[in-house]
């Protein structure tokens, strides 16, 4: 009765008489060690089960709690050889199996996770509890269709149950059927009234209808949360983040209103200033999170925490020398804390400076050794360093810890690759496959390592990566005010990373290298600007694609092909030797680039790609008009003049 009605001192102190009167009341024993899960109070919970471990006869339960505290904890490798433990004492234990799951899920080890899940379900296939596991599992994995098949046989079991219905919801909300999720969602807050699944069913329906830019549907889901809570905490969290789809519907006054009710509260005062300015940073209002940044700074000098966040905005900013800086300040304030070093890292690699970031990310590892993305960045700056055998062994240590990233499985695949060892590469992706059938990239992946010579790979990732580049920043930078050399290109560098299975590097000062090479070393008589060029290009890229319904997308795969195609005629030319001009303006272009490249810029290969992509953009600006009269599609226009050796006649000097 004192647990039912939340006295739980009270209530510990009936539970600990009755275990002192009689030492093997199992019921006493399981009171009390729920009522320290029911408080968190995992680090208490270790110390009893250890008060108790010589019973011999609840040693099962006593394992159990132990990896139940474990969990709760977040020592989740822990935790898992505890339930391990009690499978070597009973094989067949469905609980031990199932907690063994979650704690492979918890460290993203979803396909491992899964392999448990299913020896469960050969002999409990219509336990709810398994089956929901299972459905997280397979949308974890982006295996959709198999996670509705699951939650069809949820409703099988049961047709009006709530939790599967929140369950098919977010299957649909990754399939981008948000239609269709909401729904759901809608049908799961009709059947249950918990607190905090009503919670978790609302911020799913608020991201489906973000992607609608339903604003008002968002901000009326935050009211009707508000309402349903009495907790300041969760107040303050709802207000934060109505700001922030405020600032996403460029309501920036109505943001300000919810961030001042957020402040109101006398909790977290310092937190909630720091995410206010968080919120302003991440939806691009710079100006406002830099001044919220240096007042918390201004206050408390000592807050490490602030350091690091305005240290991301610089870095969004690509002020390099003030995110090291800033990182500098907090890793002097707080020595424990990895994310600076990390931070400091990613910096040190955009600078080239990759044995300090090494160091850093070493230093992280230290701090956090299951880190897998320190890991993986280790291994990117030994790539970079065309330390290509250290990479795969960090990219492998980092495969251990998740081995669900299909990243660092082709990231490991293409190190292995540039040692030579392309049919070992291909075995390995296959191996990744067999273990994760989702693996699309690297099913594509192989089929580029099978089906052409690595230098027409090389030639054609660097050619098509500077063309889409060209008319990407062109666009960006005829959108900003004043016509400035340094952009963010984001949303084209993820596209290019989906179409071509590759990391790129960004280089915002790309025009400026054309001009330099046009004015410099190509044999032609031409005075030009930056502006005069991105016009051009602009103009272009208008003419040629901007009719075309998801024009950029068009572009992006017509220039894809282009590369190809030009790559198989340039083969035998690649075959036949470097040419001493190509790796002059190879190393000329390398100079200009302010971002880290990537192996594939240093190779003879990407020397004529360069010079290639070069040639082609000063054929467009030498007979712009001409090219948009031309009815022909760009990409064939492009070729037939590539073929018929037209370019040939735009030598270097």
């Amino acid at each position: 009765m004192l647990f039912k009605q939340r006295n739980y001192d009270m209530a510990l102190k009936f539970y600990t008489k009755a275990l002192t009167i009689d030492k093997e009341y199992l019921s006493a024993f399981q009171a009390i060690a729920n009522l320290y899960q029911k408080q968190q109070k995992y680090n208490e919970l270790l110390q009893f089960c250890d008060q108790n471990d010589n019973n011999q006869s609840w040693k099962i339960n006593i394992l159990s709690l132990k990896g139940s505290a474990y969990f709760g904890l977040m020592q989740y490798d822990q935790a898992q050889q505890t339930f391990e433990t009690i499978l070597n004492e009973d094989q067949n234990n469905i609980e031990a199996l199932y907690d063994i799951s979650k704690c492979l899920k918890a460290q993203g080890k979803h396909s491992q996770a899964l392999q448990y899940l299913e020896k469960i379900l050969q002999n409990s296939p219509k336990n709810k509890k398994f089956l929901s596991l299972k459905i997280n599992l397979l949308i974890s994995l982006q295996q959709y269709q198999l996670a509705l098949q699951t939650c069809d046989e949820l409703f099988e079991l049961d047709a009006n149950d709530s939790y599967s219905f929140y369950l098919r919801g977010l299957a649909y909300m990754n399939m981008k059927a948000f239609g269709n999720a909401i729904d759901d969602f809608d049908k799961a807050l009709n059947f249950e009234l918990h607190h905090t699944f009503i919670q978790k069913v609302y911020n799913a329906k608020i991201k489906c209808h973000l992607e609608f830019q339903q604003f008002q549907q968002v901000q009326d889901s935050y009211d009707f949360l508000l309402a349903l809570t009495n907790s300041d905490q969760d107040k303050i969290k709802i207000l934060l983040e109505k700001g922030y789809y405020y600032l996403l519907s460029n309501s920036i006054e109505n943001a300000e209103i919810n961030f001042n009710k957020a402040l109101k509260y006398q909790v977290f005062q310092l937190e909630t200033q720091l995410k206010i300015a968080n919120n302003y940073r991440d939806t691009k209002y710079f100006k406002q999170a830099l001044t919220q940044y240096d007042k918390i700074i201004q206050t408390n000098s000592k807050f490490a925490n602030a350091y690091v966040e305005k240290a991301i905005l610089m870095d969004l900013q690509q002020n390099n020398s003030q995110t090291i800086h800033l990182c500098n300040r907090a890793i002097e304030l707080q020595k424990d804390q990895a994310k600076p070093f990390f931070i400091r890292g990613k910096t040190k690699m955009q600078t080239q400076q990759y044995d300090e970031a090494l160091k850093d990310f070493e230093q992280v590892v230290r701090l956090e050794p299951n880190n897998h993305q320190a890991l993986y960045e280790s291994g990117q700056a030994q790539y970079m360093m065309s330390n290509f055998d250290k990479a795969c062994e960090m990219f492998e240590k980092a495969l251990i810890i998740a081995p669900d990233i299909e990243q660092y499985h082709i990231k490991r695949a293409l190190a292995l690759s540039l040692q030579d060892f392309d049919s070992e590469a291909i075995q390995y992706l296959k191996e990744a496959i067999l273990q994760c059938p989702q693996f699309e990239d690297c099913q594509n992946l192989i089929e580029s390592l099978e089906a052409k010579p690595k230098h027409v790979r090389e030639y054609t990732n660097v050619f098509v990566y500077l063309i889409i580049m060209f008319f990407e920043i062109a666009e960006q930078l005829s959108k900003q005010e004043s016509l400035i050399s340094s952009i963010e290109i984001t949303s084209i560098i993820q596209l290019l990373n989906q179409k071509m299975k590759e990391n790129f590097p960004k280089i915002s000062n790309l025009f400026e290298i054309v001009r330099y090479f046009i004015l410099n070393k190509f044999e032609c008589e031409i005075k030009i600007s930056n502006e005069q060029i991105i016009r051009i290009i602009l103009s272009i890229y208008q003419e040629k694609y901007y009719p075309d319904n998801g024009s950029k997308l068009v572009m992006i795969m017509d220039m894809i092909d282009l590369g190809k195609k030009i790559a198989r005629l340039k083969d035998r030319q690649i075959k036949s030797g470097l040419k001493i001009e190509n790796f002059k303006i190879q190393q000329e272009f390398l100079k200009f680039i302010s971002k880290p490249h990537q192996s594939i810029f240093i190779t003879t290969a990407a020397g004529f790609a360069i010079k290639d992509s070069i040639q082609i953009i000063i054929f467009l600006i030498l007979n712009q008009k001409s090219i948009n009269d031309e009815s022909a599609n760009l990409k064939n226009l492009i070729y037939s003049n590539v073929k018929n050796g037209v370019l040939d006649h735009i030598k270097p000097k």
